[in-house]
């Protein structure tokens, strides 16, 4: 098992407890071979802790580090995996919105596992720590989602998944931003650049693929993860 604790010093801040609470709750809620599993739930003097699956790795960022891009078919096979992963979330109300490399994981069978929902917006959730706010990673970020956090909805999802899908294929991020402002200006203007101008050789499809999930205007992308 694995052991993830809110740090000592944070445990004053009712805002990041309660994120962390909820982070637990989104994840013990869903049982899915595609979301890592959490096992307990707990506090001890004072310090907020829940256990969960450990996940021998790597990470998508890692695998994408260390052996560059990848072939379309395991890239495809990656996605559909988180993709189902985020059906069965959102068929619980449960909205990710920090979908990136970095929160997909290989277990020791290497099936994917998506982790870290601390972000994750619950539709009927009684609080709302989302308001105001611009979480998540801006590269990843649905426009939508940057301009209103609690906007994001299953579409904000499927947008970071096709940023994820469109960083395996290519190895690279379609951004190369030096500052928070300039990937703002990027994502909310500019938008996700073709994936043929990194990837020549992509199949047409793969590429239509990339463009509808990364559409500015979240009508444009798929509606659901079910229909991705």
């Amino acid at each position: 098992e694995a052991l993830k604790i809110l740090p000592p010093h944070l445990n004053g801040n009712q805002t990041l407890v309660e994120r962390f609470k909820r982070e637990a709750r989104s994840m013990a809620s869903l049982n899915h071979p595609n979301i890592v599993s959490v096992y307990f739930v707990g506090e001890h003097e004072g310090c907020h802790f829940f256990t969960m699956e450990h996940l021998s790795g790597p990470s998508l960022d890692a695998l994408v580090a260390e052996k560059g891009r990848r072939p379309a078919a395991e890239a495809l096979g990656i996605i559909r995996q988180i993709a189902e992963a985020m059906e069965e979330a959102h068929s619980h109300g449960v909205i990710h919105r920090d979908i990136k490399p970095q929160n997909a994981m290989f277990d020791g069978r290497g099936r994917v596992k998506v982790l870290d929902f601390g972000l994750a917006k619950v539709s009927d959730a009684s609080i709302n720590l989302s308001r105001n706010a611009s979480f998540g990673t801006l590269l990843y970020m649905a426009p939508e989602q940057m301009k209103d956090a609690s906007a994001a909805d299953a579409r904000s999802d499927i947008y970071s998944l096709g940023v994820t899908l469109f960083v395996l294929l290519s190895g690279v991020s379609p951004f190369q931003i030096s500052s928070e402002a300039e990937a703002v200006v990027k994502v909310m203007m500019e938008g996700v650049p073709a994936l043929r101008s990194k990837v020549a050789d992509v199949h047409p499809a793969v590429e239509a693929l990339v463009t509808r999930m990364t559409a500015k205007d979240p009508n444009a992308r798929f509606a659901t993860a079910t229909e991705l």
